[in-house]
């Protein structure tokens, strides 16, 4: 790694970014959740159906302001991750790791596998032709509350992590006999499930 030259990490951009989410979430989404509440109920704002309104809307603006605080603070490590992993001409491709409890669209994307740079770099053309395949810019989509991180891959008989393998076989045995939006669909509801079964018990 010595002869490897890091990336210059754009702070500005960083920053400008982090400002215009958390103005949006944490100033102009709980005022218009005021608005709608107030214009919901029209009467004594000591109402108690208004009061509970409110309550609600205002706990679902700070769990969405939240939500967008840790994505902005996980940006920049992201950034740098992927900004070097595209300067490495060793990384044949790129794939996405998820946490421990990946949402729907998160386990779709990992279980796709690696994203390489080329056909050439890919080096499977039976079993690639025929996986579903994204995006490097559709693989590094990050939404709140997401742990996932884009990991680079140097080699094509590692392209596969593990729990990503796990998550292939899911897609596989869910949607079989499925294509396009029925397949996503299938997929999200056992997902879903899977989820509100691992709370339930934690």
């Amino acid at each position: 790694m010595d002869d490897f030259e890091w990336p210059e990490e754009d702070f500005e951009a960083d920053d400008d970014a982090a400002r215009a989410s958390l103005a949006v979430t944490g100033i102009v989404r709980p005022a218009e959740a005021l608005q709608t509440a107030v214009e919901s109920h029209p009467g004594r704002l000591d109402d108690p159906a208004f009061l509970a309104s409110l309550e609600s809307d205002l706990q679902h603006a700070g769990a969405v302001a939240a939500g967008a605080a840790d994505r902005e603070a996980l940006r920049g490590g992201r950034s740098l991750i992927e900004g070097s992993f595209q300067q490495d001409r060793r990384a044949v491709g790129w794939a996405r790791v998820t946490d421990g409890d990946p949402c729907a669209f998160c386990s779709m994307l990992a279980s796709r596998g690696a994203v390489y740079s080329s056909r050439a770099a890919a080096g499977l053309s039976g079993y690639y032709d025929n996986m579903p395949v994204v995006s490097r810019m559709e693989l590094t989509k990050y939404h709140n509350n997401c742990h996932c991180q884009t990991v680079p891959v140097y080699r094509r008989d590692d392209f596969m992590h593990p729990d990503s393998a796990q998550l292939r076989k899911d897609w596989d045995r869910v949607t079989a006999g499925l294509r396009g939006e029925d397949a996503v669909r299938a997929y999200r509801r056992y997902i879903d499930a899977q989820r509100r079964t691992r709370r339930a018990t934690t």
